[in-house]
């Protein structure tokens, strides 16, 4: 699940955010559903630097991070994707590396006839 807040004030964001997550406190204890707190995480997405107040789960504190998952993708505070990118590029090299190992293993381009090389 992903809360979004805005305001120009991030401490107004922070309060508001903090709002919806005790009305949601309040239906999961209705319906008598536990939240997994150290799964949580708290980011604020921004291009200015300052301080925003951590929130609240079930009594729990969970501080500002720089960087969450959530569905498979990677978020960072500022959205330029970095890690992600980051990760794409150690996955393609290794793929790559794989593949010319394999290769290589494979046939021996020394005994391949000078017509068929590249």
């Amino acid at each position: 699940m992903a809360i979004f807040a805005t305001h120009e004030d991030p401490t107004i964001a922070s309060l508001n955010l903090q709002e919806h997550l005790h009305s949601i406190e309040k239906w999961l204890k209705k319906w008598k559903i536990k939240v997994n707190e150290s799964k949580s995480s708290h980011i604020t997405f921004t291009l200015r630097k300052g301080y925003c107040p951590a929130v609240n789960i079930n009594h729990t504190f969970k501080p500002q991070t720089e960087a969450v998952k959530y569905l498979g993708l990677h978020f960072d505070c500022r959205l330029n994707w970095k890690e992600r990118v980051a990760k794409k590029k150690k996955k393609k090299k290794k793929k790559t590396n794989r593949r010319g190992n394999k290769r290589d293993q494979l046939v021996d381009r020394k005994k391949i006839p000078p017509i068929y090389r590249k």
